[in-house]
């Protein structure tokens, strides 16, 4: 039995380490937070359309998101 763990454990961590790390995964998501904290401190400064850009490009890099549909919405 603690071979067969041994065994599927090993070939599980043989899988993850043959999966190639996505570099430029992190810095969008990092943009992406930065823009949506602007666009938040553009909203509670009451200045909504120059929020509005923002949250278009949000809404497009991640499409069908309700919470930033409502921040657009919120921000016309």
């Amino acid at each position: 039995m603690f071979r067969v763990i041994m065994r599927t454990t090993g070939l599980a961590l043989l899988c993850l380490a043959s999966i190639p790390a996505q570099s430029s995964g992190l810095p969008q998501t990092d943009s992406l937070a930065l823009k949506s904290q602007r666009a938040k401190q553009l909203m509670a400064e009451g200045y909504f359309a120059q929020a509005i850009p923002l949250y278009r490009e949000l809404n497009q890099a991640v499409p069908n998101n309700p919470g930033l549909l409502l921040n657009l919405g919120m921000a016309m």
